[in-house]
């Protein structure tokens, strides 16, 4: 009778897989989606200048808002904010920076 029940037979359970839990770290700020998309963006940004220095400041926490949201949608603005600054002293974040400045400067001319 156990036998039409299925009782004696062994059960094959496994645990799913969890997802791997997503960081903001040094290496997803400087993916594609980080710094180097904050900076094909920046250009768009336009600020009115004196007498409008509330809605200029609204615009660049919009345009930052916009930019966290794509890179690390699971955190609010303000912890997105947090990771990014702490992700920002890094070694590799700090060398990428250094690298970006000169490639704006101006080359000296020795002629």
């Amino acid at each position: 009778m156990t036998d039409a029940l299925g009782i004696d037979k062994e059960l094959n359970l496994k645990k799913k897989q969890r997802a791997p839990k997503v960081k903001l770290d040094d290496q997803r700020l400087l993916s594609e989606k980080g710094i180097p998309k904050l900076r094909k963006m920046a250009p768009r940004l336009k600020f009115k200048g004196k007498g409008h220095e509330f809605s200029d400041t609204a615009r660049l926490l919009s345009f930052y808002q916009e930019w966290l949201d794509d890179l690390f949608p699971k955190a609010t603005f303000l912890d997105a904010l947090a990771m990014v600054e702490k992700a920002g002293h890094k070694t590799t974040v700090r060398n990428a920076r250094l690298k970006w400045i000169d490639e704006l400067r101006p080359k000296a001319s020795f002629e």
